[in-house]
């Protein structure tokens, strides 16, 4: 069910190893990272592929900037924003907060199967989302934000990616 899949997606992002190469497109701007998950230890590393030289490093709740530019890539307190707000929208189950539509399709994003799920808020308060999960894990390889028109307002994906591997 969609359901099903948003709430292995949240313990996806959470308890996952992997490590891949993520595009973040927002605004015009687009940012390549290169991110090291270690969900077994803690860890997150992202570093900044494009851009002036920049690095985040969170180990538990000890979160370290490197670099020279002044914002610190799309973080947010040491978490992706890009990422943070999917593990809210698959916790929120269901009854909860968002409806989730499956695609019958199944497609690839960064040389992986992926299942496409539509979830659309049930208020006017909340974006919506296009989601790309891996099939195997549910990890979210792909994610299209919009807003209450229809419009994009921002894309992340992984353009390479390996799961179980830091």
């Amino acid at each position: 069910s969609p359901e099903a899949w948003l709430g292995r997606m949240a313990e996806a992002l959470s308890g996952t190893d992997y490590q891949g190469t993520l595009v973040y497109i927002s605004g015009g701007q687009v940012e390549a990272m290169q991110v090291f998950h270690a969900a077994s230890h803690g860890r997150e590393r992202v570093v900044a592929l494009n851009g002036a030289p920049r690095e985040l490093v969170r180990d538990g709740e000890r979160v370290t900037c490197v670099g020279t530019a002044p914002a610190p890539l799309v973080f947010d307190g040491g978490r992706l924003a890009g990422l943070r707000p999917l593990a809210e929208v698959g916790r929120s189950g269901p009854g909860g907060d968002y409806l989730a539509n499956l695609d019958d399709a199944v497609e690839r994003v960064a040389g992986r199967p992926a299942v496409a799920l539509d979830v659309r808020p049930r208020d006017a308060y909340r974006y919506g989302y296009r989601l790309w999960l891996d099939r195997d894990t549910a990890l979210p390889l792909r994610a299209v934000l919009f807003d209450a028109a229809g419009e994009a307002l921002e894309q992340l994906a992984f353009t390479e990616v390996e799961i179980g591997r830091v």
